[in-house]
């Protein structure tokens, strides 16, 4: 269960203060031979893991994108990403293509701005704003070009955010939602699938909680020594998806 958002943010927010070189050297370095000739780390590596660019591209695409490298390993995290990429226009395609692009922000998420004309990364949601974590920016409200790593702060509403675009992360089974008889859904058949993994129980993989689900859940329950009430919840799905 390690493909979680969580990783590669920390990958990211750990990037802040990064600034961009006038040339090809200290690119390790987060403040050395400061310049705005858009020589980046970011740039270097990407153009080894993807075999083409240059080290002094437009760098926020090559930013998210290493950030995922760095986080998952080169096919996992290019898997993440649907590609690497260092030009937004092809992440934006890439998701859209996929189904997987949302108006609504989650953490997690790569955020596109303008007519996909700068990216980043959401690393958290609260109330009316989202916060983002972006590389080739600035402290300004919208800068594409501004040559930092930097956290920023946006109204959800802000009319610079395009849309989000959802990586599909794992998601650990100690955040699995409880579910119960009445519930439908995706984690309804996660359940379903376990539990017929798990025994004879040969139950329908339809997504409903109904009367036979139930049953199967408490003898599940009775069979590992956990409290038997029907629920699925974190101990019942630690043992299902042991």
């Amino acid at each position: 269960m390690a493909n979680t958002s969580s990783k590669v943010l920390k990958i990211a927010l750990a990037e802040v203060g990064y600034i961009e070189k006038k040339s090809n050297k200290s690119l390790d370095s987060k403040t050395a031979n400061k310049g705005s000739a858009n020589y980046t780390k970011y740039n270097r590596d990407m153009k080894k893991v993807r075999g083409a660019g240059t080290v002094n591209d437009y760098w926020c695409a090559n930013f998210v994108s290493w950030c995922f490298y760095k986080a998952y390993g080169k096919s996992t995290g290019k898997s993440l990403m649907l590609g690497y990429s260092n030009y937004v226009p092809t992440i934006y395609s890439n998701f859209s293509k996929a189904k997987r692009i949302s108006k609504s922000p989650k953490k997690g998420d790569i955020v596109i701005f303008g007519t996909n004309s700068h990216v980043g990364l959401i690393y958290d949601v609260k109330g009316n704003y989202v916060y983002t974590v972006e590389g080739n920016t600035s402290s300004k409200d919208f800068d594409s070009n501004g040559g930092a790593v930097c956290k920023k702060k946006y109204y959800k509403t802000n009319s610079w955010i395009k849309c989000y675009c959802r990586p599909k992360y794992i998601v650990p089974v100690s955040e699995y939602p409880l579910i119960r008889k009445g519930n439908k859904g995706s984690y309804v058949k996660k359940a379903q699938t376990q539990l017929n993994k798990k025994g004879e129980y040969k139950l329908k993989v339809d997504g409903i909680f109904g009367s036979a689900t139930l049953s199967a859940v408490k003898k599940f329950q009775k069979k590992n020594k956990l409290v038997v009430d029907g629920i699925v919840g974190k101990k019942t799905w630690g043992k299902l998806c042991k």
